[in-house]
């Protein structure tokens, strides 16, 4: 996974980037039916039909402990091994139906026809029933076998995310141009793929960090930063591993570049409509994003604080231009290019000029009051002879 470049501030305090945004290097195979089909009928895919149990012992005898099918569950098996998902949709629901009617309702039983659903929508390519099928089903009340058939079902449904996930935003990468809805509908996969981690696996904390990143990238394809940003709430970045950490910085890097460069678009557009309070606001608040997440960026730290100089001086906020302008490194302003260090210059003679009539104010002030002090000693004078 790459990041763009850290942001790059032109003299007049845009800070466009033309680098590419991170993408997701993710291996991910193409999911549909046939995947499923291929799936179920693989020496290690297969898992027999759904409804399987074991019949209760008999007194006297042997227990049989060979597995019998409920025959409720024949035509839900027979659609799904002749690859018929609209009849093993519509015989799995209504044996959850009928099933659910029961009293009291059999557990196992019911897991298995939620699990037959699940199987049937997968093989129609719907995720979002499967999905929805599965986070029916509690896994510590499976056995062994069943819980090995759910796992495999739950990580279809996993793969099949992901799958929509790349496709979406290799579609949006390869299609150009700028819109803030880039990005969206891979950024709604990899959500769904967190939520349905988060429900059927809570304690899969690298893969639900894995499915963050993944929605974070994706909304940060438009430009979306503050979406991106609540994505990545939750992750903890001492539980990830070196790759994932790797993404992370690199997502992490992109979003407070985009940060920076929503700040200086505000930064022209409020000095172009003479909002000078808010242009110095949106000045420093890009001055302290650039300090603490890109501090090698000199440069671009030099020009923020030249255009948080002129904001401030422009709001009539003198003290805090001076302090601003006073912060700007001397060794990095010598490696500034010449109109950088002229607008210091400018900035620097404003200042001085405006601190020196101040003086002068203040002076003139300390006589006048002098002046009024002799007057009216003078008129007391008076007035007592």
């Amino acid at each position: 996974t790459t990041a763009r470049d850290t942001p790059k501030q032109s003299d007049e305090g845009a800070s466009p980037t033309d680098a590419p945004s991170p993408s997701a290097n993710w291996d991910e195979s193409r999911f549909d039916g046939a995947v499923y089909r291929a799936f179920i009928n693989s020496p290690a895919g297969h898992f027999g039909n759904f409804g399987a149990y074991t019949a209760a012992p008999v007194s006297g005898q042997q227990p049989d402990t060979s597995a019998e099918v409920d025959p409720r569950f024949k035509a839900v098996n027979q659609a799904l091994q002749a690859g018929n998902a609209t009849n093993a949709i519509a015989a799995a629901k209504e044996l959850i139906a009928a099933l659910q009617s029961e009293k009291p309702p059999q557990r196992d039983l019911l897991n298995h026809a939620h699990m037959a659903l699940a199987a049937a929508s997968l093989l129609n390519n719907d995720l979002e029933s499967a999905g929805k099928a599965l986070r029916t089903i509690s896994p510590g009340t499976l056995d062994g076998d069943d819980r090995q058939r759910y796992a495999e079902l739950r990580d279809l449904v996993k793969d099949g995310r992901r799958e929509a996930f790349s496709r979406a935003f290799d579609a949006d990468t390869k299609a150009g141009g700028e819109s803030n809805q880039k990005g969206r509908a891979a950024a709604k996969e990899a959500e769904k793929l967190v939520e349905f981690i988060q429900a059927t696996e809570p304690g899969n904390t690298k893969e639900i960090a894995e499915a963050k990143l993944k929605q974070a990238n994706a909304l940060l394809l438009g430009g979306n930063y503050r979406d991106a940003e609540k994505a990545l709430r939750g992750i903890d970045e001492k539980q990830l591993d070196s790759e994932q950490k790797e993404h992370f910085t690199a997502v992490q890097d992109e979003l407070h570049a985009q940060q920076v460069d929503a700040l200086a678009r505000g930064f022209d557009y409020d000095m172009k409509h003479k909002r000078y309070k808010q242009a110095a606001s949106n000045a420093t608040a890009m001055v302290n994003n650039i300090a603490k997440h890109f501090p090698d960026r000199k440069e671009h730290l030099v020009l923020a604080r030249l255009q948080q100089t002129t904001a401030q001086i422009m709001n009539g906020d003198m003290d805090a231009a001076r302090q601003s302008l006073g912060r700007i490194n001397r060794d990095d302003l010598k490696q500034m290019p010449k109109d950088a260090q002229a607008r210091y210059r400018e900035l620097a003679g404003a200042l001085r000029e405006h601190f020196e009539n101040v003086k002068k104010l203040e002076v003139l002030k300390a006589d006048q009051a002098a002046i009024q002090d002799k007057l009216k000693t003078i008129d007391s004078l008076t007035t007592s002879g």
